[in-house]
């Protein structure tokens, strides 16, 4: 038997293991980046990996939302597959922002934070205590939360298969010193 079969049985996993993959290998948190997977080759290899395995044993899923993955996961979990075109993500293992209108300022900045992988991810893993702040928009309901709709579109940047993720979500709660949210179609610099 390979070793994913042998760890997809569950036989000689080590405890922590899933838990290591996450706060290790995909998300580090420290200095000691050594066991970091980079390739998107690796990183797709891992991310499959966690699922087979949580797919298998419940305590690995309990084990993966421990090591950090809930807050990703919970603002993944509101985003609807109608918001992205169909087609799949480059070649080269990114996906990009769609540009609503004149946003093209606000996604060359949104694409440097998203490519410096220490803010990617602390990012991702950070709880700022806040919950939803759930308002209707566009006939549905959205999180009017700076912060967590960043996180939510790293976290589609970072696992989604689609070729762009649709910003309009962030750009509703992007809001001008008025309080408005950001109007897609005025050109502005990123300062």
């Amino acid at each position: 038997m390979n070793l994913i079969g042998t760890l997809l049985t569950g036989d000689y996993l080590p405890k922590g293991f899933v838990g290591y993959l996450f706060n290790e290998c995909l998300f580090p948190q420290h200095g000691d980046k050594s066991h970091e997977l980079k390739s998107t080759n690796s990183r797709k290899v891992a991310y499959e990996l966690i699922f087979r395995l949580c797919q298998t044993d419940a305590s690995q899923l309990d084990e993966l939302f421990q090591a950090g993955f809930k807050k990703i996961y919970k603002s993944i979990s509101h985003v609807k597959l109608s918001y992205y075109y169909k087609e799949f993500r480059s070649e080269y293992g990114y996906a990009g922002i769609h540009n609503l209108g004149c946003i093209c300022y606000m996604i060359a900045m949104l694409q440097q934070f998203f490519l410096t992988k220490p803010f990617r991810y602390l990012v991702l893993m950070a709880d700022d205590g806040v919950e939803e702040n759930l308002v209707k928009h566009a006939s549905r309901e959205i999180d009017d939360n700076l912060f967590h709709q960043l996180q939510t579109m790293f976290a589609n940047l970072e696992l989604t298969e689609r070729q762009e993720y649709n910003p309009e979500d962030f750009c509703f709660a992007f809001k001008d010193f008025d309080g408005n949210p950001v109007n897609v179609g005025v050109q502005q610099d990123a300062q």
